[in-house]
């Protein structure tokens, strides 16, 4: 079952092709991803921070130290969340791990 969350990540994938006015697109970017803020819970707000610094190129270990100050969880979890991140990244059907980058 899709969530309000999956929702908005197709709308805001959709928007990348909008025919709409500039501005127009960014206000509505802006608006659904405060929708989606709203209604992530911390888990999901840790591993979406994670994935943004992986995509960034952030090396694990200081995603990691990013993770435990910003979020004050444990090293445990710190890293948990950071291999979910990775595994919500994998192209569908491809199975093992992502390098320290998103590729």
């Amino acid at each position: 079952m899709a969530t309000a969350s999956d929702a908005i990540m197709v709308l805001l994938a959709e928007l990348d092709h909008s025919t709409q006015p500039p501005d127009a697109v960014e206000a509505f970017r802006q608006l659904l991803l405060q929708k989606m803020a709203d209604l992530m819970t911390e888990g999901e707000r840790r591993v979406h921070f994670a994935r943004h610094l992986l995509g960034l190129g952030t090396p694990r270990p200081m995603v990691r130290a990013r993770l435990e100050v910003r979020y004050k969880v444990g090293r445990t979890q710190a890293y948990r969340d950071i291999e979910q991140a990775l595994q919500l990244s994998l192209p569908n059907g491809t199975k093992g791990r992502f390098t320290d980058t998103f590729q």
